[in-house]
């Protein structure tokens, strides 16, 4: 099966030449753009990114990096600062902010209401990004409703899923080294889809 290649990227990038990116030879076909972070934070590289990766023909998706405060608010700021379009990805949610035992039942919830609000507007979950050792520390709550984007940095042929009720993931961050022409000196994060293009296809909102 054809390995599907994709990254993420944030301001930490820098100024991205998308065009450049394209003629890396693993060919990736999509890219998760950072957008925002807690109530009020946008990513100051986040429009350009988001418009620069569409032009290339990349499935472009955003993601939200959250912090134990409300989710419904959080939720509104990713929304209020995405144009999410016909064709987009849906969009993920970044889990790996480190909390207290006692802070465990409020976070999931918190975690919980964002999920809620993402799917009443647009219709879909967002995938949920995390590590093992970060859904150990929330208490492994049940998140399987949504897709798994899990970050293992490991050669190992398939990374370790969270100690949940996943069986699979969609998506494998497998390394946060990653040189790519077009970016620079700057590292950059790689990921693979766990499936073909059409399959990656599916996760498109109308």
């Amino acid at each position: 099966m054809a390995i599907v290649n994709g990254i993420d990227v944030s301001h930490h990038q820098g100024n991205i030449a998308f065009n450049r990116v394209t003629q890396d030879p693993r060919n990736f076909k999509f890219c998760f753009v950072k957008a925002t972070e807690g109530f009020d934070f946008k990513d100051p590289r986040f429009k350009r990114n988001w418009q620069k990766s569409r032009e290339v023909g990349y499935l472009r998706g955003a993601y939200h990096f959250f912090l134990n405060k409300g989710g419904k608010r959080q939720a509104e700021n990713f929304l209020l600062r995405v144009n999410h379009r016909h064709g987009d990805l849906q969009p993920a949610l970044d889990l790996e902010v480190s909390i207290t035992r006692q802070q465990r039942g409020r976070f999931v919830e918190r975690a919980r209401k964002f999920v809620d609000v993402i799917e009443a507007e647009l219709g879909r979950k967002p995938f949920i990004y995390t590590t093992r050792g970060f859904w150990d520390m929330y208490g492994n709550p049940d998140f399987s409703d949504c897709p798994l984007w899990v970050a293992n940095f490991t050669t190992r042929p398939t990374p370790k899923l969270p100690r949940s009720n996943w069986s699979s993931y969609s998506i494998w961050q497998y390394s946060e080294r990653g040189r790519v022409p077009g970016i620079g000196t700057n590292l950059v994060d790689l990921n693979r889809f766990n499936g073909r293009v059409n399959q990656l296809k599916r996760f498109q909102l109308d």
